[in-house]
């Protein structure tokens, strides 16, 4: 099929009204695709935010990293009965199922060697590798040149080990949840459609799938940090190996959320639950809950974290709780089956007389 009548077809397709047809944003933080696998909204400005403070959280660069967790992570969903490769026939028709996904999700226009408005260099080629070697039915390298933001050329080669299945990483428990549909009504989402992706409010966004951090989380154990990060700003009960790389995970969300403009007002408890509402789980990262907030003296507040990646939320709600009160945080991290309670209090001074 030629790269023209993709681009028109794939154009007609996420320009009509039922671009999310299918999609579903669960009231209870957590969103789903129309093949049912977890999705979190990310804003495009956030993700290179995020990723670059990543980053430069570890002692070498993680780019690879990045893009080879996003092709595992679709090549997981790649394995659903809808995309599953013709015996005979139909390729053209799933080259356009196939193009016509990466517009929908926001990644960009996915054309033959090219990727056209990426949502983010990195995991677009990442997905785009993805689609070919669902194509190809091989692992292939990859190849690839940004002349311009809007514009990436890339070029595949076979390689010539067998092609093995992404198996299902293994996580630190880290009080993870996993993603439950919710029985609720849909949340009604303003997404505003464009040619090669959407909006939403006023950032262009796209949808990751969630096994994306997964695969990256699984990837970096082990994997030395940089000697400039501040591994104690969190403490931790109880006590584990992995916590520097939880640490490492939301220290970079913390850098992100500060790099943000998002408004944080608090004159009562209410309006905390507002903010996260607003800002974890009308993203699909999950639920939280204010367990207890004051307002005056400490200005202590505990939060209850639910998500498949509490690590990336707790970083969120630390930027968010210090640019509310105006002051750096003193930070625990209480680790339970299904369940991160964080703890976030004014820091403790300590006086020394002197003499």
């Amino acid at each position: 099929m030629s790269e023209r009548a993709i681009r028109c077809e794939v154009a007609r397709l996420s320009l009509s009204g039922g671009k999310h047809e299918g999609f579903f944003f669960g009231q209870n933080g957590y969103f789903f695709d129309d093949n049912g696998f977890p999705i979190v909204l990310w804003g495009v400005v956030e993700m290179e935010s995020f990723l670059r403070h990543l980053d430069a959280r570890f002692a070498a660069p993680i780019g690879r990293k990045i893009l080879y967790s996003a092709t595992d992570a679709e090549e997981l969903l790649l394995r659903h009965s809808s995309f599953a490769k013709p015996r005979f026939g139909g390729r053209k028709k799933l080259h356009r199922l196939l193009a016509s996904r990466s517009s929908r999700m926001g990644w960009g226009l996915f054309g033959p060697g090219t990727v056209q408005s990426p949502c983010h260099d990195t995991l677009s080629v990442g997905f785009a590798l993805a689609h070919e070697e669902h194509f190809a039915g091989a692992r292939l390298d990859i190849n690839w040149r940004q002349s311009q933001a809007e514009l990436i050329h890339f070029e595949v080669a076979q390689k010539s080990s067998t092609i093995q299945p992404a198996q299902a990483p293994i996580l630190p428990e880290w009080g993870r949840c996993k993603p439950v549909r919710s029985p609720e009504k849909n949340l009604d989402l303003d997404l505003e459609v464009r040619e090669h992706g959407f909006f939403f409010g006023e950032q262009r966004s796209f949808f990751l799938p969630s096994p994306v951090f997964d695969f990256l989380l699984h990837s970096l154990q082990g994997r030395p940090l940089a000697t400039s990060l501040e591994k104690n700003w969190l403490q931790f009960s109880p006590p584990d190996a992995d916590n520097l790389l939880f640490s490492a995970f939301a220290s970079a969300a913390k850098s992100m959320f500060e790099e943000s403009t998002f408004p944080v007002y608090v004159l009562e408890e209410k309006d905390w639950t507002s903010h996260v509402v607003q800002r974890v789980q009308h993203r699909g990262m999950g639920r939280v809950s204010v367990l207890e907030t004051r307002l005056d003296g400490d200005f202590e507040t505990v939060f209850r974290v639910q998500s498949p990646h509490p690590s990336v939320v707790c970083g969120i709600l630390v930027g968010m709780w210090e640019r509310c009160n105006g002051r750096r945080s003193e930070v625990r991290i209480q680790v339970a089956p299904g369940f991160v309670d964080l703890s976030l209090r004014s820091p403790s001074v300590e006086y020394h007389e002197i003499i």
